[in-house]
């Protein structure tokens, strides 16, 4: 899976942070407990994401950098959302009648 530069940013901030990493992983296992589907699980998370983006946007670099040059526009995080369900998450079972 390819994440474009933003998403990478957002990564590379949570790793080398731990606190905030491990609210996101938290989150994270939060919403993989509802009975959703994983990719509407993306889309709510990728909102999240988003509304994080913007905060830390405002204090923080990188993310200011991006604002300032580029404008408040919504760029798409559904790649990282989908990455971090895959990397944090455990895997869910086959439903039955399905083959892989």
């Amino acid at each position: 899976m390819s994440l474009n530069r933003y998403e990478s940013m957002l990564l590379d901030y949570l790793e080398a942070r731990p606190e905030e990493k491990a609210f996101w992983q938290r989150r994270i296992l939060e919403l993989d407990r509802r009975q959703s589907s994983r990719i509407q699980l993306a889309q709510v998370l990728e909102g999240e994401l988003w509304a994080y983006f913007e905060e830390r946007g405002r204090h923080e670099y990188p993310f200011r950098e991006v604002f300032i040059h580029e404008g408040p526009a919504k760029v798409s995080l559904i790649n990282l959302a989908e990455y971090l369900f895959r990397m944090w998450t455990p895997v869910r079972p086959a439903r039955p009648g399905r083959q892989s």
